[in-house]
């Protein structure tokens, strides 16, 4: 090659960067995905995001033969690092896993991103519902008992929440709104302060994750009342849902999907879907999922996407009705 044309390519391959310059030059640009990818958690190590997100890294770094580090961005309800994803690189090397408390921000607080214009769907990984859950010797073993104890004391039924605005929180809001009872709010700082209440005895009620009550459900140290989802959970199945126990159109669970910035490219987008669902229906993963309470999902991006808006608007609906606000 002439001094000229070498001197021209290498001031190309700087200005446009390797793969556009390769694109223009007529050579193959390198295959995704050529280096680590990052995949955001913006919850604390060690709870169910991080234990999904570190499960789907660990199969992806093996499938692909590329690093796949995990790195906890907690803080705003999911905020803080859902914005580091929003304003990442659009190229495929920044995911981000979030909960169902991803579509709960929007309505409580003023964010720096749009939770539905500025991140793709790529896939609904697994849901897990809330079970209605109180002390053993509580008077109430069913919702309609429940109810009946809510409506002869209206204001003493007290319900804990993992925190204010926060999905059980929401949930409870719900049950109350839809069964015309007044329940008295005790927001504590995370899920273990309120089922760690609630197992002393000092708070009647807790819409807790399934992941997180079994193990006292087991032992006999929670008493199960009802689920939230519309179908019995797995884990749980002699345990009614809310909607068998009379109470309709009720159905909230915590749920954990994977997004990506909203402007990667489409081709990547679609075999990180196909990757990662591949992977959530390996009988490895299927298994581990549904041993810790998980419902497995492994879905398309588009069905994420409606779960998502559906999400938005329900959570919405009910922080306004409700009055909720945060500090």
């Amino acid at each position: 090659m002439a001094p000229r044309i070498l001197v021209a390519v290498i001031s190309l391959a700087m200005t446009l960067g390797h793969a556009q310059a390769q694109a223009i030059l007529g050579a193959e640009p390198t295959s995704y995905p050529n280096r680590a990818i990052r995949i955001i958690v913006p919850f604390p190590p060690g709870g169910p995001a991080d234990m999904i997100a570190r499960l789907v890294a660990q199969r992806m770094s093996e499938d692909w033969g590329q690093p796949v580090l995990v790195e906890n961005r907690a803080g705003g309800n999911t905020a803080i690092g859902a914005q580091v994803a929003a304003r990442s690189a659009p190229d495929g090397y920044t995911l981000l896993v979030v909960s169902a408390s991803y579509s709960v921000s929007p309505s409580l607080y003023k964010l720096g991103y749009d939770p539905l214009a500025d991140l793709a769907p790529i896939s609904l990984l697994a849901s897990v519902p809330f079970v209605l859950v109180t002390y053993p010797d509580y008077e109430a073993d069913t919702i309609a008992q429940v109810i009946a104890a809510a409506k002869a004391k209206p204001g003493e039924i007290n319900f804990a929440s993992s925190g204010n605005g926060s999905a059980p929180h929401l949930a409870a809001e719900m049950l109350a709104q839809a069964t015309g009872t007044k329940l008295v709010h005790v927001p504590f700082k995370g899920g273990a302060p309120a089922i760690t209440e609630v197992v002393a005895g000092r708070v009647q009620l807790y819409f807790s994750t399934v992941t997180q009550a079994l193990p006292f459900i087991k032992s006999g140290k929670l008493k199960a009342i009802a689920v939230s989802s519309r179908k019995r959970s797995t884990a749980l199945p002699e345990v009614p849902t809310l909607e068998e126990s009379g109470v309709p159109n009720f159905d909230i669970v915590d749920w954990f999907g994977v997004l990506a910035p909203r402007r990667t490219p489409v081709a990547t987008l679609e075999r990180l879907s196909a990757e990662i669902v591949r992977g959530a229906n390996q009988p490895d993963m299927k298994e581990r999922l549904v041993k810790e309470g998980f419902d497995v999902i492994a879905s398309t991006p588009e069905e994420f996407d409606r779960r998502l808006r559906s999400d938005v608007e329900m959570y919405g609906r009910i922080v306004k009705s409700a009055g909720v606000k945060v500090e």
